[in-house]
């Protein structure tokens, strides 16, 4: 929470992986992970919004779930 730097820094070497398509959970959780971090410095949701649609369009309801209630701890903090 304190320190979004670090975590870019992390999300940014996760980025650098080869994950092959058995992985594609861990690969939209990177995706949203980052979607967060940069919210964090420009308060701009619309990308999140984005992402948490098209999970939801997809029928992925848990991950939807899991995903918008770490999106709302972010927006109260930041």
């Amino acid at each position: 929470m304190k320190q979004p730097q670090k975590s870019k820094e992390l999300i940014d070497n996760l980025h650098t992986m080869k994950f092959n398509d058995n992985f594609i959970l861990e690969k939209i959780r990177i995706n949203f992970m980052s979607a967060l971090i940069d919210y964090t410095s420009t308060k701009d949701n619309s990308h999140i919004s984005s992402l948490l649609l098209s999970i939801q369009n997809l029928g992925l309801d848990h991950l939807y779930s899991d995903l918008k209630f770490a999106a709302n701890q972010i927006f109260k903090l930041y």
